[in-house]
């Protein structure tokens, strides 16, 4: 994908990343709500997810979280 097609569809860096924190988000929502769905309690939960091998080990922080803590005081 060159930088031109890249601008066409988002317009500026901000626009991309704009767009990737709001999938981010949708995709972290998704998370969230099928975990509240979930009835079985919280550690057997988390336990079957680990004997399932389900359980990815992931960089610290969250997006959403960081592109906060990067937002100038003035703005927020």
């Amino acid at each position: 994908m060159s930088r031109s097609s890249l601008y066409q569809r988002f317009h500026d860096k901000d626009g991309l990343f704009q767009e990737a924190l709001a999938a981010y988000t949708q995709r972290v929502l998704r998370r969230m709500n099928s975990a509240k769905a979930d009835t079985a309690p919280a550690i057997e939960s988390v336990a079957a997810c680990f004997l399932a091998g389900r359980i990815i080990l992931r960089p610290a922080g969250c997006l959403i979280a960081r592109s906060c803590s990067d937002i100038p005081a003035t703005i927020r």
